[in-house]
């Protein structure tokens, strides 16, 4: 866990990595690492095959041992997580008894080459991206009743047009807002994802890029509302979110999943999420001819698997970076433009919010 953590993988890797350590180490017993077995392996995914959807949230299940939940969620017939889940929590333990076999702690790789499915098409929650009919519909300002807080507006926008995970998104700082500078050529905004600030954590080292800010972002008044955020005082693009584990993107994603896409929207679809306009920026992309590696690139994904790519291939510079995200084709659609002071409400209240908080620390240090 400690090197996990040294290597900066987001929270909620480290947070699920510790959870599934701890459910095989429930379910297979405290042993010597050469002592488990095959039969350990068919006991965790075992589990895994009838581990209940959420089973973290409910409050039934909270003081129940792992396999008491198992036998519940069998004889209850819950809903058990996804085929991907369970592959994603093997993965997790195939790369510890990796680890540790690296290390010369064990011998075995417990899970090696243990596959739920060949390919990943076959995985029934498969997320897909938004049509252009979907996007017309997600940005209808009529299906937009409670757009009261900047996040609401600008995120899912970001995410469409840049390709940026929720949580790299959410925990911009303003300070992150950068301009590029390059002497013959004229400056440019773009987003600094790095994870070095307070709070802030990225998926991978990929992860670490600076985006261009999209055109459409720019027209929209994107950097009009940063200066009205500049201007309130407050550090984060996005304050008022909660920065609790897995990370702010947690809170838009609620929003956008439970109320944005089912309730305004009516779109219904278990396949359509908010991370499908990743989906959607990678499928854009690659039909608008942007070749592999540089999508990739944009996306903050390695950019590719031969030593070649991997060693030798330089990285496109960010000029070049937004020449490629400039050729994506985006379906045109109806959206709301932001007004200088749009948002001020909103920033006033988070603003007090957080003073008050932080009045409330300072005198609780002062008594101790």
């Amino acid at each position: 866990m400690a090197y996990g953590k040294q290597r900066k993988l987001a929270v909620s890797v480290v947070g699920e990595m510790s959870f599934v350590l701890d459910l095989f180490l429930e379910l297979a017993g405290d042993k010597p690492l050469n002592d488990y077995h095959i039969e350990d392996s068919d006991l965790f995914l075992a589990a895994l095959s009838k581990w209940p959807k959420h089973a973290q949230r409910k409050t039934a299940l909270a003081h129940m041992s792992a396999q008491a939940i198992v036998e519940r969620a069998e004889r209850e017939g819950l809903e058990p997580i996804s085929l991907c889940t369970q592959q994603k929590h093997v993965d997790y333990m195939r790369g510890f008894f990796r680890w540790c076999r690296d290390r010369r702690h064990c011998e075995n790789e417990l899970f090696d080459g243990i596959r739920l499915f060949r390919h990943r098409k076959d995985v029934a929650t498969q997320r897909e991206p938004f049509t252009a009919e979907e996007l017309n519909t997600l940005f209808a300002p009529a299906n937009q009743p409670d757009l009261d807080a900047p996040h609401k507006l600008w995120v899912p926008l970001i995410a469409l047009y840049m390709g940026m995970r929720i949580n790299e998104i959410c925990q911009l700082y303003v300070a992150d807002v950068v301009t590029i500078r390059e002497e013959g050529h004229p400056n440019f905004s773009a987003l600094s994802v790095s994870g070095d600030r307070e709070g802030q954590h990225i998926k991978t080292p990929y992860a670490r890029r600076v985006m261009p800010v999209h055109p459409k972002l720019v027209d929209l008044g994107f950097l009009d509302y940063v200066r009205d955020v500049q201007a309130s005082g407050h550090v984060h693009l996005f304050p008022g979110l909660s920065w609790a584990d897995p990370g702010p993107g947690n809170q838009v994603s609620g929003w956008f999943n439970r109320t944005h896409l089912r309730q305004h929207c009516g779109i219904t679809s278990k396949t359509k999420t908010f991370h499908g306009f990743r989906h959607t920026f990678a499928t854009l992309a690659d039909r608008s001819g942007v070749p592999e590696a540089r999508i990739s690139q944009l996306m903050g994904h390695c950019t590719g698997s031969s030593t070649a790519q991997r060693h030798y291939i330089k990285p496109a510079e960010v000029r070049e970076v937004k020449t490629f995200m400039e050729q994506i084709e985006v379906p045109e659609f109806e959206v709301t433009n932001y007004r200088r002071g749009m948002f001020d409400p909103y920033l006033q209240h988070a603003r007090a919010k957080a003073e008050k908080k932080a009045r409330g620390e300072k005198e609780k240090r002062g008594k101790k």
